[in-house]
């Protein structure tokens, strides 16, 4: 009988789960500082941490993830706030994001080329924010009443 591994906790969804962690790791860092917990056995345990992970973070020779990997980033984390705002933006006013339009404007924002699997890992850092779908038509009838004469009208009665 082969060996079985037992589960870490750890799930595949990816980025939510780190956020979790990191934010778990920073209050069992803080804990340690105030007191709270006499050692970092105790702390790791309390948290459901690796010890070793929180010694190591703890004292500073380890940084999260996505800190210690700023430098291999496309975009910064403003220049990918900034381009989210700018989705959202487009999406509000009825303009469609296609991830063409992403790649483009992130070869804009670095001057770098990226591939299909970049923009799935930055939807997938930010599906809490976006979303991608099949955009619906425009009803026949709506766009028919959307003429001139109607906007005209309409902003007469609003003043």
């Amino acid at each position: 009988m082969g060996r079985c591994r037992r589960p870490s906790g750890k799930t595949q969804s990816g980025i939510d789960d780190n956020i979790n962690w990191e934010a778990r790791y920073s209050q069992a860092c803080d804990d340690i500082k105030t007191g709270k917990f006499s050692g970092y056995a105790e702390a790791a345990r309390h948290h459901g941490l690796k010890y070793q992970t929180l010694c190591n973070r703890f004292l500073g020779y380890h940084r999260p993830a996505t800190q210690a990997h700023q430098a291999q980033q496309i975009l910064s984390p403003a220049q990918e706030e900034v381009l989210v705002d700018w989705c959202i933006f487009l999406g509000l006013t009825g303009h469609p994001v296609h991830k063409k339009s992403i790649r483009f404007k992130v070869k804009q924002l670095s001057g770098r080329d990226v591939g299909p699997k970049y923009i799935n890992a930055f939807l997938k850092r930010h599906k809490k924010d976006l979303r991608f779908c099949k955009p619906a038509g425009l009803d026949p009838k709506r766009a028919q009443a959307f003429n001139p004469t109607a906007v005209h009208e309409h902003f007469k009665l609003v003043d």
